[in-house]
């Protein structure tokens, strides 16, 4: 089996029509910050009481982010995050 890379660089190249390294480090490092890390945790404390709306609203807002960048695994993750909220 043939593991995907964490990042496929080519997504952001196709998006901003540009194959620019140093604005990729930048969104990357914006990806991997704070921001997104509450997010995640606003998920899990969502989870953690029940409030399925709130972890959906919040995985689909990290899903987004994730295909923005390229991380495919990881948005398909917060993708299975979501269907099982809608169980």
């Amino acid at each position: 089996m043939n593991a995907r890379p964490p990042v496929n660089l080519s997504a952001m190249t196709v998006l901003f029509g540009v194959d620019d390294k140093k604005l990729f480090s930048r969104i990357l490092n914006r990806f991997i910050g704070p921001e997104n890390s509450k997010v995640f945790d606003a998920i899990c404390a969502a989870i953690d009481v029940g409030n399925i709306s709130v972890a959906f609203s919040e995985a689909h807002k990290l899903k987004s982010a994730s295909r923005v960048v390229g991380a495919d695994a990881l948005a398909d993750v917060f993708e299975r995050v979501k269907e099982a909220c809608r169980k």
